[in-house]
């Protein structure tokens, strides 16, 4: 019978062969949400709002959404809340985002929460220098992804653990990732579960006008549409990486837990 070993081998180099590129700078993370050391808190001098809230939750005490005992950021948002909560880094022109995401369902319809990657090396709360404005926008039975505009992209379901990637291309040129994929200047790439859902979409905000610039900052920001209401959204396994980066295919997600699962699996009998 094949000890576990194998199998835990056989798992990191699956995972190796998926990042792509094994010299790319993290400039961000990996982040597990242990505690929010590594970030700051801005509330763009508007105090604190009742129920907008950027919390470590722990199974099995909290709600279990991405694995045993894994920590991860709780974000809720109540309306008008502009509160933000930043982590600046090494400017760069070319960046990728990845993380994973999971939206209650007992969200209110209406709702609205946003990620944002900012010009310089500056808090944004309120801000306008934003080559990234993505928003999370809570309906009935799904949410919706959109810019600042409300230029809809894709929709996903509620009470889902999705990986989401960004490849965000701040630069003057096309750049090149992965075998075949490619983002156009001052444009993003944003994939879920490695399927490309959005091709080379505007996602800075209204106000900002464009031009080649570094991003050196990133806000995970609070906002609600819908008064005494609440739009709650989880993060776990979150990273900026400098460069383009290319994306896992969808089939090596489920490559990735089959082996894992089977690892588990093959332990436990071995303990028993």
């Amino acid at each position: 019978m094949m000890k576990p070993l194998p199998i835990l081998i056989l798992s990191l180099s699956t995972i190796a062969g998926l990042a792509g590129n094994a010299n790319a700078q993290v400039l961000v993370g990996p982040e597990a949400f242990n505690d929010l050391s590594a970030w700051s808190f801005d509330d763009n001098g508007t105090g604190f709002f009742v129920g907008s809230t950027f919390n470590i939750q722990s199974p099995p005490v909290n709600a279990d959404y991405f694995g045993a005992d894994n920590s991860y950021l709780n974000v809720g948002a109540t309306k008008d809340s502009a509160l933000a909560l930043y982590q600046t880094f090494t400017s760069s022109e070319v960046v990728t985002l990845s993380t994973k995401l999971y939206m209650e369902g007992t969200t209110t319809p209406g709702d609205v929460t946003t990620m944002v990657m900012g010009i310089g090396n500056a808090s944004l709360a309120g801000g306008a220098d934003q080559a990234l404005h993505l928003r999370f926008y809570t309906q009935t039975d799904s949410v919706r992804v959109a810019n600042s505009d409300n230029t809809a992209f894709f929709t996903f379901n509620y009470d889902t653990v999705y990986n989401l990637q960004i490849v965000l291309n701040n630069s003057a040129s096309t750049v090149n990732y992965g075998d075949t994929s490619a983002v156009a200047s001052l444009t993003a790439d944003i994939y879920l579960d490695g399927t490309l859902m959005a091709d080379d979409v505007n996602i800075a905000h209204g106000a900002y006008t464009g031009g080649v610039a570094g991003v050196g900052e990133f806000e995970f920001r609070t906002f609600s549409s819908v008064s005494h209401s609440k739009a709650v959204i989880n993060y776990d396994d979150f990273s900026i990486y400098q460069g383009a980066i290319a994306v896992p295919e969808p089939g090596a997600y489920a490559l990735l837990a089959g082996i894992f699962g089977l690892g588990f699996v093959m332990l436990r009998r071995r303990q028993s």
